[in-house]
């Protein structure tokens, strides 16, 4: 219906639409990447992406607003501080002026960054949590426990076998499923410190 609207007002070739869930479609609130934060994003504008073009940069919802004032042209007063980049050099197949290295995730008590090949989780409660936690009758610990002490959207993810680790560490290309957590294995403690300062 929107495409065939813009069609009817003319603006359709000349429109950039963007098609993107702020989570996946089960797992709201999950910083883990399957059906997580890792999302499709899909976008459409004839006379500025080539049909067919796919690309697998590391791009977050920050970058969209950045992203319509480029194409648009729009002056952007210096004290408007926006944290993400423009997209537009992917459009064309260019690199991008300045490729991302990460992205940053965090819901309640755990904060997340990833690259290309790698995934950190920092879950760390706050003493006030804890003392919920440990206050707790059984049947209520899911929610106590969750990262943002909701059950329901807050204990979705649990299912990982490291969902309660205080330092998750993944290698993305060799465990998509992040069901082998890392962290606690000397052999990637450079690689877990490299993560913990980009965090």
């Amino acid at each position: 219906a929107i495409l065939r609207k813009l069609d009817e007002l003319g603006i359709d070739d000349n429109t950039l639409l963007v098609f993107i869930g702020d989570h996946g479609s089960h797992m709201k609130g999950s910083l883990f990447d399957t059906d997580g934060v890792n999302v499709p994003c899909l976008m459409r504008w004839p006379n500025g992406i080539r049909a067919g073009t796919e690309c697998n940069e590391l791009i977050q919802n920050i970058d969209f607003v950045p992203t319509f004032f480029d194409l648009a042209g729009a002056e952007v007063p210096e004290e408007y501080a926006m944290d993400g980049r423009s997209l537009r050099p992917l459009f064309g197949r260019q690199e991008p002026l300045q490729r991302r290295g990460h992205l940053y995730f965090e819901i309640g008590c755990a904060r997340a960054v990833c690259t290309d090949d790698w995934k950190y989780i920092a879950v760390r409660y706050t003493r006030e949590q804890i003392e919920a936690i440990q206050d707790s009758a059984l049947e209520d610990l899911p929610r106590r426990m969750s990262y943002f002490q909701r059950s329901g959207i807050g204990i979705r993810g649990s299912s990982n076998p490291n969902f309660f680790d205080s330092d998750q560490l993944y290698n993305l290309k060799r465990d998509p499923g992040e069901q082998k957590n890392l962290a606690g294995d000397p052999k990637y403690r450079s690689q877990l410190a490299r993560m913990r300062r980009t965090l």
